[in-house]
């Protein structure tokens, strides 16, 4: 269904929501103490480098320039 309806993988699926919770973290001044490595454990990535990948994919900026970029 979803390859079908939206025209993604169930992968790009999860990840999207996982690289949107990761944003909404980085960019709350409450999260600002927490490591980016920790905040792409807790949304669910198990590596730094399908995080990084994952992330700059949607958002076209890697997680530290997303942080300088939209902190609060």
């Amino acid at each position: 269904a979803l390859n079908q309806q939206l025209n993604q993988s169930f992968y790009d699926f999860i990840n999207a929501a996982r690289v949107e919770k990761a944003k909404d973290m980085l960019s709350n001044q409450a999260s600002a103490d927490i490591a980016i490595i920790d905040i792409a454990f807790q949304v669910g990535f198990n590596n730094k480098t399908s995080f990084n990948n994952a992330f700059k994919k949607a958002t076209q900026l890697t997680p530290s320039q997303f942080r300088k970029k939209f902190a609060a």
